[in-house]
Protein backbone atom coordinates (compact mmCIF):
# COMPACT_ATOMS: atom_id res chain seq x y z
CA UNK A 1 0.00 0.00 0.00
CA UNK A 2 1.53 3.35 -0.97
CA UNK A 3 1.95 5.76 1.89
CA UNK A 4 0.95 9.36 1.24
CA UNK A 5 3.36 11.51 3.23
CA UNK A 6 3.18 14.80 1.37
CA UNK A 7 2.63 16.48 -1.96
CA UNK A 8 2.90 14.55 -5.21
CA UNK A 9 4.30 16.40 -8.22
CA UNK A 10 2.49 15.86 -11.51
CA UNK A 11 3.58 17.49 -14.75
CA UNK A 12 1.03 19.81 -16.34
CA UNK A 13 0.09 19.92 -20.02
CA UNK A 14 2.18 22.95 -21.01
CA UNK A 15 4.45 22.81 -24.07
CA UNK A 16 7.29 22.70 -21.55
CA UNK A 17 5.71 20.68 -18.72
CA UNK A 18 6.07 21.99 -15.19
CA UNK A 19 5.61 19.99 -11.97
CA UNK A 20 2.45 20.93 -10.07
CA UNK A 21 2.22 19.94 -6.39
CA UNK A 22 -0.94 18.03 -5.46
CA UNK A 23 -1.31 17.78 -1.68
CA UNK A 24 -3.35 15.16 0.17
CA UNK A 25 -6.83 16.41 1.04
CA UNK A 26 -8.33 13.06 2.06
CA UNK A 27 -6.59 9.72 2.53
CA UNK A 28 -8.12 6.35 3.36
CA UNK A 29 -7.50 2.82 2.09
CA UNK A 30 -10.53 3.15 -0.23
CA UNK A 31 -10.09 6.74 -1.42
CA UNK A 32 -7.33 9.32 -1.86
CA UNK A 33 -8.02 12.91 -2.91
CA UNK A 34 -5.09 15.09 -3.98
CA UNK A 35 -5.58 18.81 -4.52
CA UNK A 36 -3.71 21.64 -6.23
CA UNK A 37 -4.46 24.77 -4.20
CA UNK A 38 -2.33 27.12 -6.32
CA UNK A 39 -5.35 29.10 -7.57
CA UNK A 40 -5.76 30.55 -4.06
CA UNK A 41 -9.53 30.05 -4.22
CA UNK A 42 -11.28 26.82 -3.18
CA UNK A 43 -13.57 27.19 -6.21
CA UNK A 44 -10.52 26.77 -8.44
CA UNK A 45 -8.85 23.85 -6.64
CA UNK A 46 -7.95 21.06 -9.04
CA UNK A 47 -8.46 17.55 -7.67
CA UNK A 48 -7.38 14.02 -8.53
CA UNK A 49 -9.33 11.23 -6.83
CA UNK A 50 -8.21 7.61 -6.66
CA UNK A 51 -10.63 4.95 -5.45
CA UNK A 52 -9.85 1.35 -4.61
CA UNK A 53 -12.32 -1.51 -4.25
CA UNK A 54 -10.66 -4.88 -3.60
CA UNK A 55 -11.97 -8.18 -4.88
CA UNK A 56 -14.56 -10.02 -2.82
CA UNK A 57 -15.98 -13.52 -2.74
CA UNK A 58 -18.78 -12.27 -5.01
CA UNK A 59 -16.57 -10.25 -7.41
CA UNK A 60 -13.12 -11.59 -8.27
CA UNK A 61 -11.79 -8.32 -9.67
CA UNK A 62 -10.22 -5.32 -8.00
CA UNK A 63 -11.39 -1.92 -9.21
CA UNK A 64 -9.17 1.15 -9.23
CA UNK A 65 -10.89 4.38 -10.20
CA UNK A 66 -9.31 7.63 -11.29
CA UNK A 67 -11.24 10.88 -11.50
CA UNK A 68 -9.90 14.35 -12.29
CA UNK A 69 -11.67 17.64 -11.66
CA UNK A 70 -10.05 20.64 -13.36
CA UNK A 71 -11.99 23.87 -12.72
CA UNK A 72 -10.95 27.08 -14.42
CA UNK A 73 -11.85 30.38 -12.81
CA UNK A 74 -11.66 34.08 -13.56
CA UNK A 75 -11.19 36.62 -10.78
CA UNK A 76 -13.44 39.67 -11.12
CA UNK A 77 -13.27 42.40 -8.43
CA UNK A 78 -11.35 40.00 -6.14
CA UNK A 79 -14.13 37.40 -6.44
CA UNK A 80 -13.58 34.05 -8.20
CA UNK A 81 -16.06 33.10 -10.91
CA UNK A 82 -16.20 29.51 -12.13
CA UNK A 83 -15.84 29.39 -15.91
CA UNK A 84 -16.12 25.60 -16.30
CA UNK A 85 -14.79 22.31 -14.96
CA UNK A 86 -13.11 19.61 -17.05
CA UNK A 87 -13.38 16.04 -15.69
CA UNK A 88 -12.14 12.53 -16.18
CA UNK A 89 -14.34 10.03 -14.37
CA UNK A 90 -15.53 6.48 -14.60
CA UNK A 91 -12.06 5.58 -15.82
CA UNK A 92 -12.04 2.39 -13.77
CA UNK A 93 -9.25 -0.12 -14.00
CA UNK A 94 -10.68 -3.63 -13.62
CA UNK A 95 -7.95 -5.98 -12.44
CA UNK A 96 -8.52 -9.76 -12.18
CA UNK A 97 -7.07 -11.47 -9.11
CA UNK A 98 -5.04 -13.70 -11.43
CA UNK A 99 -3.26 -10.85 -13.26
CA UNK A 100 0.51 -10.75 -12.73
CA UNK A 101 2.52 -7.78 -11.51
CA UNK A 102 3.97 -7.45 -15.01
CA UNK A 103 0.51 -7.52 -16.55
CA UNK A 104 -0.72 -4.86 -14.12
CA UNK A 105 2.33 -2.70 -14.90
CA UNK A 106 1.67 -3.03 -18.64
CA UNK A 107 -2.03 -2.23 -18.17
CA UNK A 108 -1.22 0.95 -16.24
CA UNK A 109 1.43 1.99 -18.78
CA UNK A 110 -0.97 1.36 -21.66
CA UNK A 111 -3.55 3.69 -20.15
CA UNK A 112 -1.03 6.36 -19.10
CA UNK A 113 0.87 6.32 -22.36
CA UNK A 114 -2.29 5.89 -24.42
CA UNK A 115 -3.59 9.19 -23.09
CA UNK A 116 -0.40 10.81 -24.37
CA UNK A 117 -0.82 9.72 -27.99
CA UNK A 118 -1.45 12.06 -30.90
CA UNK A 119 -5.00 10.70 -31.18
CA UNK A 120 -5.84 11.24 -27.51
CA UNK A 121 -4.25 14.68 -27.50
CA UNK A 122 -6.17 15.68 -30.62
CA UNK A 123 -9.50 14.44 -29.28
CA UNK A 124 -9.18 15.54 -25.65
CA UNK A 125 -7.06 18.67 -25.81
CA UNK A 126 -7.92 19.96 -29.26
CA UNK A 127 -11.49 18.61 -29.45
CA UNK A 128 -10.63 17.25 -32.89
CA UNK A 129 -12.32 14.14 -34.22
CA UNK A 130 -10.48 11.13 -35.58
CA UNK A 131 -10.69 9.97 -39.15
Amino acid sequence: MPQITGAINIKNGANTPVDIAYSPEFVSPEKVVLVDRSSGYPLGYKRITFTFSPSTTKRNTTRVGVAVSYPEISVVNDMPVLLHTGRFQNGDFIIPDTMSLTGRAHLRALVANGLDTVLALAMIRDLDTSW
